[in-house]
This record gives C-alpha cells, structure tokens and sequence, in this order.
C-alpha cells in the first residue's frame, strides 16, 4: 500500500506518504537538514522515519549526541507499540506490557544501530558509519543533533558550517541518505 500510494517515488520510502512524494524519497548522497525549535517532535520524526527504513530491511544507523541509549530505546519502544512514554518509564496496563513486549522482540529484530556517545566528532560519525556500511551495508545515517556534534574550527559559526558541509561529504561518499538534526 505504501509502494503504492507514493507512486514514483525513486528513494528510500520514509513511511510518510507525503513527505515522500514531496522529496521522491530520500535518495543515497542527500543531506537532509531536519530543524525546529525545541521540543517540537524534531527526534521522534527522524526515529519514526529510521524504524520505517530499518523495518523495510534496510541497515539504518543513529548518532544520537543528545539523549542516553536507555532515553531513545524507551522512545523507538513508545513509537512502535503506540504506548505513551510515561506509561513506559513508570506504569502501564496489562494490554500495554504485551504491545511493548511485542514491539521489543520486533525492534531486536531490525537492522538498527544505535550510538549514543557524546560528544562524537562529525569525521568519527562518518568512520563509525563507514564500518557499519562495510560490515552490514548502510541505508540510512541519523545524526541527532548537529548543535552536539564537534568539529576543530576557530570559532562556532565555523564549525557548524563545517559539520554541515562534512555530514554532505559524507552522504555522499557512503552513497546514502543522512538526516540532520537542528
């Protein structure tokens, strides 16, 4: 239904129809910049969007500099059993528990890569990517978020124009798509 309903799409389907018609799919070597203020749903879209590339088979991969690995599990747990996340960290119903247990055997499951070092260097992101790429082939590379992320410049203006022109370097020498959180 998906394949579908985005009819012509030539990229990676991101499970949202109309973003996927808008952009045709989000296609090896693009940099796609995600931005909002905070607190605007800016993580749980890009981590809807890596479950919908790795459910679809394709080996994904998130940097996320912000949040603990325990933090962004309970969230990719909360989005794929449609389970609020405070029901998640303290208490939920017995209709719950088995939607979350569900979803966590599917989630073990998919070819997903988290990392949740801080402070990573945009060039250790593109060799962590690198490998994974080697290892297990890349669809998707995450980076959340670039304001995190590190890079030796002068001064800050420099360096996150820097990370941006690396992480476009980067897709297009991994040949996949990378979101940019900002």
């Amino acid at each position: 239904i998906m394949q579908e309903r985005a009819e012509g799409v030539k990229g990676l389907l991101t499970g949202f129809v109309d973003i996927d018609r808008r952009l045709q799919g989000l296609r090896g070597g693009d940099l796609f910049v995600l931005a909002g203020r905070p607190s605007m749903g800016k993580s749980a879209l890009a981590t809807q969007i890596q479950l919908n590339v790795s459910n679809a088979g394709m080996t994904t991969a998130m940097f996320n500099l912000e949040m603990s690995a325990v933090s962004l599990i309970d969230r990719i747990v909360s989005l794929w059993s449609k389970t609020p996340m405070g029901n998640i960290r303290s208490k939920c119903t017995d209709d719950e528990w088995t939607r979350i247990t569900k979803a966590t055997s599917a989630i073990n499951a998919l070819p997903l890569f988290l990392d949740d070092t801080p402070a990573l260097s945009i060039q250790q992101i593109h060799s962590r990517s690198r490998m994974i790429q080697r290892k297990h082939g890349l669809g998707l590379v995450v980076i959340d978020y670039l304001q995190l992320a590190t890079c030796k410049s002068e001064n800050r203006f420099q360096e996150v124009s820097e990370i941006s022109r690396y992480s476009k370097r980067m897709a297009k020498d991994l040949d996949v798509p990378v979101i940019l959180l900002s």
